[in-house]
């Protein structure tokens, strides 16, 4: 188990999804969050092993903030996998600054193709992420979300504390599926009220600058 403010986390109970209008099935450790009364507060989908120990090994952090950080990206992952609108809505700041990129294919001429495969970056207003968020929701029985490679840096220290979080990301869902490079410019001022300023997602390294970080907003 692991403490994080008034909530204890009690990791990992294996659980088994499946669906009725398909035949995918997929296990997931379960994390109960349990408040100071001992009654259930909610649930979480466990981050993998290696991305755990990622985070355990820093050397110069203490273990709340590296049960923070882990809190954090276990309710990120929940939350695309139980449709949990309200809660990405809440941490998102109102100017954050979104960014998807999106692989466009070559050109066919006479059956020959033009160009290759090129990485288009769109930007998008909190708003805008939301709208598409809720409508990819809607059109999806599940969603599942592995995460893998992590690389997370302290960019500020003392008050108003900021991470950037790199990490590989495999999509699954029940009518699209993709991998991809995500970053996150995390804002742990309140541990309680994480706040993501910056989200930026590629499908792979750019050939130009590699992966999203910190030096890059």
């Amino acid at each position: 188990s692991m403490q994080v403010g008034d909530f204890k986390y009690f990791r990992s109970v294996p659980m088994q999804f499946s669906f009725s209008n398909n035949e995918k099935v997929f296990i997931e450790n379960v994390v109960f969050c349990v408040d100071n009364e001992g009654k259930i507060d909610g649930i979480n989908f466990a981050l993998e092993q290696q991305t755990i120990d990622d985070i355990i090994s820093k050397p110069d952090w203490d273990d709340y903030r590296k049960a923070v950080l882990i809190n954090f990206l276990e309710s990120y992952k929940t939350a695309f996998a139980l449709a949990r609108k309200d809660y990405l809505g809440s941490i998102f700041s109102d100017d954050a600054l979104i960014i998807v990129g999106q692989v466009v294919k070559p050109v066919v001429v006479e059956n020959q193709i033009k160009g290759s495969d090129q990485v288009v970056y769109h930007r998008y207003t909190k708003g805008e992420y939301m709208k598409n968020l809720e409508r990819s929701f809607d059109s999806k029985e599940y969603i599942n979300i592995k995460f893998a490679n992590l690389d997370i840096s302290r960019m500020a220290k003392g008050e108003g504390e900021i991470f950037c979080v790199q990490i590989k990301q495999d999509y699954y869902s029940s009518n699209y599926g993709d991998s991809g490079y995500l970053c996150l410019l995390l804002d742990l001022e309140d541990p309680q009220k994480p706040i993501i300023h910056v989200r930026a997602w590629q499908p792979k390294p750019d050939e130009n600058f590699g992966i999203f970080g910190p030096g890059d907003f």
